[in-house]
């Protein structure tokens, strides 16, 4: 019965200030409503306290939901713990079940990171109470399964506090609402996209390492002010958490902090942390000190034109194109770099900026690949894989640049655009344990951007350790140096031609670049660009049409520009596409006599005398690729294929075996020499190298020759 003057609330009636909910409690305002129901402010006159009362929307649940969720909820209650919200009783009524718990004031997470990111300081303070709240309930086999900014509650003394466990058992036998949530009609797939682990989104069984990557979701966004994972739709999002990387964090993150957020977000759970107190020792052990605190970095709006001046002369750039603001704190550990340093360049992730902007990004990661793979005729121990490799393999991680190319150290890098500037963060990571050796961070103006691709190469080589002798400094140098406007356009291009699988990423690149040509009609590599691009359209629609135009805008790049090693080698692929062999090969020996030694060149040409029916000279270009590079295991594969392709396994054999040698950790590498070992019925040896391939990453061509192996030796389960 409720006090006098307070009615009850009727079947399915939604409770109103003045009503009596339960029988107990007195209604006295609504606090807020979302997909799962309504949370009110009650008074219960029977413990004379305030208390919060959520009550669940009807038809959402059925009898055997109900009875998980109550037995969930009560065991939530009984934790007892300072950051998880006390539970006084929960139930089902007339109106809908419902929860009764602590009356808190202050805001959600949510509420808090709609102002903006946190500082380190604060976000491992927060960070340590929700690992406890975790560890509390884990240890009483509780899962949340639904962590996210909204189920964490900031008092107003600085405690946070985790909300509604238990209510995502009950979510599971209905649809999720709201623009983050995927359909769960079946009942396979439970929470909110954004913050759930791999498993969960393959509908597997959840565990307490599935509330850790949700944390580590949690405190990414704390530290960055965005989610790792975003995506324009829930399926695409999902998708995202499954392959790919977030973008780097900023540089004004510790290291320690940077190392535990990504062990969070791992995809395989045996490579989080295993437990909530185990991560919570690893974030009280984080060292503030190293932070970058915004008070101690400058960020003026205009540097005076002396100082613009004498910085330029430091760092060899021309201000034509513009300048961005480089921050004095960038950080590196002294003595970690490996001595060979097979690198990666990872798509670099755009964030807050749209599909032009978005463009710029991936073509400034495949501009700083290239300008590097430049610098190693210059360095003995630099190797760096092509932007095309990494394209085809999908690589985005450290661990998959490892177990795909032997890399040992990968470049990951984010644009941050707003609305008058853009800020690119990168970080130089040693692959086998992933900890962040150096990082960097550049600020430019928007009108600025096109500044970014040659300082941001200028931070690798101090980041990588490189010595840029003169030659080095001139190799860098010799691209043009178009007008104002066009190398934005130009970077945009390359960026659209990384999607070259798609007929409408070709259009736009072609519109990129014959912008550029509108602002600079005597820019070379754009017209080079353009060819590119139709060349690409060619190859996917067998539209002729588009092979005539490659070669128009070819050969004008080449008229414009004759001293440009890229020009040349655009052309020799637009006159391969032609089956204009005897040309392809003139015009890729023309890059090279302009730019020695380029891997992908080198490999272009063998293949021209191949195509032309020349394997004489196509084995001499491929051998002369691995005399400029003893220790490219590249080089060494390309040699060792294109003897297996011309019926000489025992040739192949040498190659592909010291591929292995030089990137044991190489699963490319393992499945080729086992398909090899199966084509000269070496099985057991084969089946030894398989598994290994198979151990670093699955793959069909590596089960197909397994498979293959035991069946020839009559093993046939």
């Amino acid at each position: 019965m409720g006090e006098a003057g307070s009615r009850p609330v009727a079947e399915g009636e939604v409770p109103a200030p003045g009503t009596c909910f339960a029988g107990r409690y007195l209604i006295e305002k609504e606090l807020g409503r979302g997909g799962m129901g309504r949370v009110f402010l009650a008074h219960d006159p029977k413990l004379g306290r305030e208390v919060a009362i959520k009550v669940l929307a009807p038809g959402v649940h059925d009898q055997q939901a109900l009875r998980r969720f109550e037995h969930e909820a009560r065991a939530a209650g009984s934790l007892n713990h300072p950051n998880v919200v006390a539970v006084h009783d929960v139930g089902v009524a007339e109106e809908g079940p419902y929860i009764i718990s602590e009356l808190l004031e202050g805001e959600t997470l949510r509420q808090r990171l709609a102002r903006g990111a946190m500082e380190p300081a604060d976000a491992v303070g927060f960070a340590i109470q929700l690992a406890r709240g975790l560890a509390a309930s884990h240890q009483k086999s509780i899962l949340h399964r639904d962590l996210k900014p909204e189920n964490l509650f900031l008092l107003r003394d600085g405690r946070l506090k985790i909300l509604d466990f238990g209510l995502a058992k009950l979510a599971s036998a209905r649809r999720m609402d709201g623009p983050d949530s995927l359909d769960t009609a079946s009942g396979g797939i439970l929470g909110t996209v954004p913050y759930m682990a791999p498993e969960q989104i393959r509908g597997r069984p959840a565990d307490q390492r599935s509330d850790l990557f949700a944390f580590g979701a949690i405190l990414y966004e704390m530290l960055c002010g965005a989610r790792a994972f975003q995506r324009d739709s829930p399926m695409e999002t999902g998708s995202a958490i499954l392959n790919d990387e977030p973008p780097p964090l900023p540089l004004r993150v510790p290291t320690e902090l940077v190392s535990i957020t990504m062990r969070c977000l791992a995809k395989d759970p045996s490579d989080r942390f295993q437990s909530a107190d185990e991560l919570r020792s690893a974030l009280e052990g984080v060292p503030m000190g190293d932070a970058i605190a915004p008070a101690t970095r400058p960020r003026p709006l205009l540097l005076r034109r002396a100082a613009r001046l004498w910085l330029a002369s430091i760092l060899g750039v021309a201000l034509g194109v513009g300048l961005p603001y480089l921050w004095p704190r960038p950080w590196t550990r002294p003595g970690t770099l490996p001595a060979e340093k097979r690198l990666v360049v990872l798509p670099f992730h755009d964030v807050g900026g749209g599909p032009a902007e978005q463009a710029f990004s991936s073509g400034l990661g495949e501009i700083v690949t290239t300008k590097l793979r430049q610098l190693e005729q210059f360095q003995g121990s630099l190797r760096v894989v092509s932007s095309s490799e990494i394209l085809k393999e999908r690589i985005t991680s450290p661990k998959e640049a490892r177990t795909a190319f032997g890399a040992t150290l990968t470049l990951a890098g984010s644009v941050h655009w707003s609305k008058d500037r853009v800020v690119v963060t990168a970080n130089l990571v040693e692959t086998q344990n992933q900890l962040v050796l150096a990082a960097r961070e550049l600020e430019a103006l928007r009108e600025n951007a096109s500044a970014l691709p040659s300082q941001l190469v200028q931070q690798m080589a101090e980041m990588l350790r490189l010595e840029l002798r003169p030659e080095a400094r001139r190799e860098l140098a010799a691209e043009e140096s178009p007008a104002a406007g066009a190398y934005e356009l130009y970077v945009q291009g390359r960026g659209y031609l990384q999607r070259y699988d798609r007929v409408e990423n070709l259009d736009s690149a072609f519109t990129a670049f014959d912008r550029a040509v509108a602002y600079d009609p005597a820019y070379a590599l754009a017209h080079a660009g353009k060819a590119e691009s139709q060349l690409r359209r060619y190859r996917l629609t067998r539209d002729q049409r588009a092979l005539t135009g490659a070669k128009e805008s070819g050969q004008r790049a080449i008229e414009l520009n004759e001293r440009l090693a890229p020009v040349h080698a655009t052309m020799g692929l637009v006159h391969m596409a032609a089956g204009e062999y005897a040309d392809a090969i003139r015009s890729f020996e023309r890059a090279l006599e302009l730019q020695p030694g380029d891997p992908d060149t080198l490999r272009e040409l063998a293949n021209g005398y191949d195509a032309a029916g020349r394997p004489e000279g196509a084995e001499m270009t491929f051998r002369r690729a691995i005399e400029l590079r003893p220790d490219s295991w590249a080089a060494h594969k390309d040699l060792g294929v294109f003897f297996y392709r011309h019926g000489r396994p025992l040739d192949a054999l040498p190659s592909l075996q010291r591929v292995v040698a030089l990137t044991p950790d190489n699963y490319q590498g393992y499945a080729n020499l086992g398909g090899l070992y199966v084509s000269l019925r070496r099985y057991q040896e084969a089946i030894v190298v398989l598994e290994k391939s198979l151990a670093l990453k699955p793959s069909a061509k590596a089960y197909f020759n397994l498979g293959s192996s035991y069946y020839f030796q009559r093993h046939y389960r």
